[in-house]
């Protein structure tokens, strides 16, 4: 595969899309063909659909160029198409609830794992699975202030897994990743004030806070051993403390895409960054005189670290 031939990103993506259509519509013709979702036959297209997805992925070890990303995206689509109308099958033919709901998904996810090697449809297959176990935990009835602990340690598990930059880690951390974000959302839903969350809990937020800053200092003092420096974790902590989940994760991620030279990284922590600041600016129960105050000093902050860096480069030179 070493003479593999190029393709244009241009023409990469209208492979793309062209195979997507195709075999949405497909699919789409398939349905309309058999009587419903509760008739045997749409489990039959499933397996149809699995069958073609792997005979495919045969046939695509031995294609290159144009041909290997048609049939690798036809072959994401049934995959994907396939076992989402699966499931919906048994969901209704059988009636499952949340926790039952949650069981099919984590099984398919399991057994789909080994057979489908792509990237892309591990992920959306785990992160799906994760996120409906949360549908299932709030269907107990567990606390929606909760949430925000859950997105936490989901966050960890997943920056833990972009350091070690195994490729079949990957699919896995960038499914507990996409969880993170299902349960912040879900709870920026459910609790639109974080202020009103500090009322019900007025422990939890800076709980949270810690845990996250204190995972961060073990993580960078595990990375660099001998050359950790104590202010750093101190600022890590100062961060987590005074600033809010949200801002903390972006920069997290985005100092790692730096230092990994990852352009996902870079651009999904810049974005974090940045709604969670413009999150925290509207939901402040402060004036605009003192919100510019908290800019002001922030700016400041990073001034002074800004300084400090390049100092410590001009004497190691």
């Amino acid at each position: 595969m070493a003479n593999q031939e190029k393709v244009h990103w241009i023409i990469s993506v209208m492979l793309v899309i062209g195979a997507w259509f195709a075999t949405l519509f497909l699919l789409g013709t398939s349905y309309l063909l058999g009587s419903g979702l509760l008739d045997p036959l749409f489990l039959g297209v499933f397996f149809i659909m699995v069958a073609a997805a792997l005979a495919w992925g045969v046939f695509r070890a031995e294609a290159s160029g144009a041909l290997a990303v048609f049939l690798s995206q036809v072959e994401l689509a049934f995959s994907l198409c396939g076992k989402t109308l699966f499931c919906i099958a048994l969901i209704l033919r059988w009636r499952l609830k949340c926790g039952e709901t949650f069981a099919l998904a984590a099984a398919v996810a399991a057994l789909s794992y080994p057979v489908f090697r792509q990237k892309a449809d591990r992920t959306v297959t785990l992160c799906t699975a994760l996120c409906l176990g949360m549908v299932w935990l709030l269907d107990l009835h567990l606390p929606g202030v909760w949430l925000e602990t859950l997105s936490v340690v989901l966050f960890m598990g997943a920056y833990v897994l972009f350091i070690r930059r195994k490729d079949v880690e990957k699919p896995l951390a960038w499914a507990l990743f996409g969880a993170c974000l299902f349960a912040s959302f879900v709870w920026l839903g459910e609790f639109k004030d974080w202020f009103s969350v500090a009322e019900m809990e007025p422990f939890l937020p800076v709980i949270n806070n810690l845990l996250l800053g204190a995972a961060l200092s073990v993580i960078y003092v595990w990375r660099n051993k001998e050359r950790a420096n104590g202010w750093i974790v101190i600022l890590l902590l100062l961060l987590c403390v005074l600033g809010n989940i949200g801002t903390v994760m972006g920069l997290a991620l985005l100092a790692l895409g730096f230092a990994q030279k990852r352009l996902p990284l870079k651009i999904i922590g810049a974005g974090m960054m940045y709604i969670s600041l413009i999150w925290l600016y509207y939901n402040m129960r402060q004036t605009l005189l003192v919100k510019s105050y908290y800019l002001g000093a922030a700016g400041l902050l990073l001034l002074g670290a800004y300084v400090w860096l390049k100092k410590g480069e001009t004497h190691a030179k």
